[in-house]
């Protein structure tokens, strides 16, 4: 049978924790459906500059040359969208990882039983991801489901905001709602959908996002509803 192949990053600046992290990785691939190409960096430059795409990236916080959040604001302007890992012994950046939408946070040194539920909860979400394709000003455009951040109705058609595009296009909300996963997305109003994963929670009648946006759901029955649906789409364990 061959193995689904995964391209994961581990960048840290101890090179004796980047081989037991590798190692634990490999074991891991050894005994799954997966076939892991695993590359290790001992800091953010050189991370910055591979050119290979990664599904999945294990990331030191406190690094001497560029520390993790810069180097995950880097990616994520360069357009690197995958899945970071924190791993690393300092509690507080757990309040700062939703500017970069963090997959996971992991301390050291990393617990077996940690990083295989770690690895069990991307694997599981890698294979389910969804791509949705649209037309937007003439060009067909492709992207991942888990990657739009909510969708509003504006003029003859609506946008698609995507955590680092968006994207004019001319079907209706109804019919671009139709394409995405039940029970990712919410229809907060009859302008606006947003997507669970980035909710971040709610403040009187607003609901927050992980990329600080918040939008004001003035029916009372709705948000009720959207707050209902959100503990759910929690407690099936989609978020980390």
């Amino acid at each position: 049978m061959n193995k689904m192949k995964v391209n994961i990053a581990v960048c840290d600046d101890d090179a004796v924790f980047r081989e037991m992290l590798m190692s634990d990785l490999n074991n891991y691939a050894a005994n799954s459906e997966y076939d892991m190409n695993i590359n290790s960096f001992s800091n953010g430059l050189e991370l910055m500059i591979s050119e290979i795409q990664y599904n999945l990236i294990f990331l030191d916080y406190k690094m001497g040359i560029m520390n993790g959040m810069e180097t995950a604001k880097k990616l994520r302007n360069k357009g690197v969208s995958c899945p970071i890992i924190f791993v690393t012994g300092f509690n507080e950046i757990v309040y700062d990882v939703y500017e970069i939408n963090a997959f996971r946070f992991i301390k050291k040194p990393v617990e077996k039983e940690v990083l295989t539920k770690a690895l069990d909860d991307f694997f599981k979400m890698y294979k389910n991801r969804k791509t949705i394709a649209f037309v937007s000003r003439g060009n067909t455009v492709s992207v991942y489901s888990d990657e739009i951040v909510y969708v509003e109705s504006k003029f003859v058609g609506c946008v698609v905001h995507t955590l680092h595009e968006f994207y004019k296009i001319m079907q209706s909300l109804n019919a671009f709602e139709a394409l995405l996963p039940e029970n990712s997305f919410f229809r907060c109003s009859n302008k606006l959908t947003i997507n669970l994963k980035y909710v971040r929670g709610f403040e009187g009648n607003c609901v927050l996002l992980t990329n600080g946006e918040f939008f004001k759901i003035k029916n009372g029955a709705k948000l009720e509803a959207m707050k209902e649906a959100y503990d759910a789409y929690k407690d099936a364990g989609n978020l980390n």
